[in-house]
């Protein structure tokens, strides 16, 4: 299934029958395509309703911060990361900014959101992890797109129409 237009932000996923034990289990796959681009590059393993609760949830709350939504991609970037991952360990995590469920990053790619003028800009960049640093290199290729809010509206409402699907009814 695809939630959104591939070209600009969408959620591909499906359940996959052959990795489920019973009719119950929602195992399967989820990507996400940003600017027409798949993230990550390859097939991965997900609880699909548990990954587009995780998305619904951040797309409702994502942040307004016009000086963040203001800047070049590769430095708004660069600052949500930091804001969602700081270095100084005293310092919170905020995760209010960062749209990729923990399935997308296990697989280094980062995707975060932020609000200004009305509008949502998404960034979106597949890292490397240097472990001798325990830290993300980050490098040129950062991908932006922007949407307005009744796109963003329109994705939320057609997630909650698949997880309603995937919940069963309470006897």
């Amino acid at each position: 299934m695809v939630i959104g237009d591939p070209y600009k932000f969408s959620i591909i996923f499906d359940r996959v029958d052959k990795w489920n034990m019973s009719i119950n289990d929602n195992n399967g796959y989820l990507n996400l395509s940003i600017d027409s681009e798949i993230f990550p590059k390859k097939l991965i393993n997900t609880i699909v309703n548990t990954s587009l609760f995780d998305i619904k949830n951040s797309l409702n709350n994502i942040p307004v911060d016009t000086s963040i939504y203001n800047m070049n991609t590769s430095e708004a970037f660069k600052t949500l990361y930091n804001l969602v991952y700081p270095v100084e360990f005293e310092n919170d995590n905020d995760y209010r900014y960062e749209l990729s469920p923990m399935a997308l990053t296990d697989e280094n790619a980062f995707v975060f959101a932020v609000k200004g003028k009305g509008k949502v800009k998404i960034v979106v960049s597949i890292l490397e992890y240097d472990y001798e640093n325990s830290r993300h290199i980050f490098n040129d290729k950062v991908i932006e797109v922007i949407l307005e809010q009744d796109e963003i509206a329109e994705i939320v409402n057609n997630i909650d129409d698949i997880i309603n699907g995937y919940i069963e009814p309470e006897e």
